[in-house]
């Protein structure tokens, strides 16, 4: 448990897609950073790990539908050479353009 009363994340597994992953925390920032054989590297804010744990745990479609596509952006910026960088104000704008992007391809 955390100070706040929450469960930590797992840090072995990646908060978008599940697969085995190394995820640590910066005190400095409070970034998470994620290493995922599947989504790659990307960062996220407290506020949005402890959203996307919620929602894990409570099944939250509002949360697990943009899940895959939040790996996809993940994916899509790493090859393009960059690194997705997830917060609160922005999770769902860069889910729903991930979807946009693939919708047309």
């Amino acid at each position: 448990m955390t100070e706040s009363g929450t469960t930590a994340p797992d840090l072995n597994r990646c908060p978008l897609c599940d697969a085995f992953a190394r995820v640590k925390k910066s005190e400095i920032d409070h970034l998470w950073t994620v290493d995922c054989a599947v989504c790659m590297r990307f960062t996220v804010d407290d506020y949005l790990m402890n959203v996307i744990r919620q929602g894990r745990e409570h099944r939250d479609d509002r949360v697990c539908r943009l899940l895959p596509l939040l790996s996809q952006a993940a994916q899509d910026t790493w090859e393009t050479g960059g690194r997705l960088n997830l917060a609160g104000e922005n999770w769902q704008a860069n889910a729903h353009d991930a979807q946009a992007r693939h919708a047309t391809k």
